[in-house]
């Protein structure tokens, strides 16, 4: 996860195969229903991976309904996430 909280990915998976350089991750590629306007602001993302399966946890924020600037919504999702740790 990027600072303006993009979500970057590359490798292989069930999604892209062999991608060498990072691409950005759009939220419709794996969930159609969601579209890209949808405020969704990523805050953590976890992992866990054994020999035949890997798992990506990502936990989002929906700010749609959160007046502010950017950099203000921003201050209060580091403040949440401070907490978790």
């Amino acid at each position: 996860m990027m600072d303006n909280k993009k979500i970057l990915w590359f490798g292989s998976n069930g999604s892209i195969q062999q991608q060498l350089t990072p691409n950005q991750f759009t939220w419709s590629t794996k969930e159609p229903y969601i579209h890209e306007d949808a405020n969704l602001i990523p805050v953590r993302i976890l992992s866990t991976w054994s020999k035949t399966m890997s798992l990506i946890y990502v936990t989002v924020a929906d700010m749609t309904k959160v007046r502010g600037t950017f950099r203000a919504k921003h201050k209060i999702l580091n403040n949440i996430s401070a907490k978790w740790e």
